[in-house]
């Protein structure tokens, strides 16, 4: 008689656990860089406190009702971010100051520079903005690259995955009798 599907194969016929597989922990650290990379660096997942992107008209309103805390430039890439007021946070995001987190921005596109930098400079002797800055970073090249190529990569991956499992030879069953 053939115990060949026999669980307790063995001296002292204990079950055979399932190998530890790779591919799981691979595959896990695929889906947290994904979520890592579209949650905005991980600034979404408790780091800056709540965003909201708004027009520069928008912005300007804002601005002369007094919810602007402080105002950061960046001039490479042509945004700004105001930082609102906690007393204010509910007009801006309808949400309270504990939803949205310590330090709720908006996010502004602007166009010129010296029109910005202008409007600034006299609001801020209005006392309608406390400070304003200018910082010159820009994005990370390499997560740009990287989040423009992850669908050809994931396709790759998933084809080799497949490759493997659907290849003969080595992993297939035998037939015996």
């Amino acid at each position: 008689m053939n115990n060949n599907n026999n669980p307790f194969n063995g001296p002292d016929q204990q079950p055979k656990m399932p190998r530890f597989n790779m591919n799981w922990v691979y595959a896990i650290v695929l889906v947290a860089l994904i979520v890592l990379f579209l949650s905005g660096g991980g600034e979404a997942l408790g780091g800056n406190g709540a965003s909201q992107q708004a027009t520069y008209t928008r912005f300007k309103e804002y601005v002369e009702k007094g919810y602007a805390q402080s105002v950061v430039v960046n001039k490479n890439e042509g945004t700004l971010r105001m930082y609102v007021k906690a007393k204010n946070v509910r007009d801006v995001f309808n949400m309270s100051a504990k939803q949205v987190g310590a330090h709720p921005y908006v996010n502004v596109d602007f166009g010129s520079i010296d029109e910005l930098d202008k409007y600034l400079t006299v609001e801020q002797q209005k006392g309608k903005i406390v400070d304003f800055s200018y910082e010159n970073k820009r994005g990370n090249d390499l997560i740009n690259i990287l989040l423009n190529l992850s669908p050809f990569i994931l396709m790759a991956v998933v084809w080799i995955f497949l490759m493997r499992r659907w290849g003969g030879g080595t992993g297939g069953a035998a037939c015996s009798m």
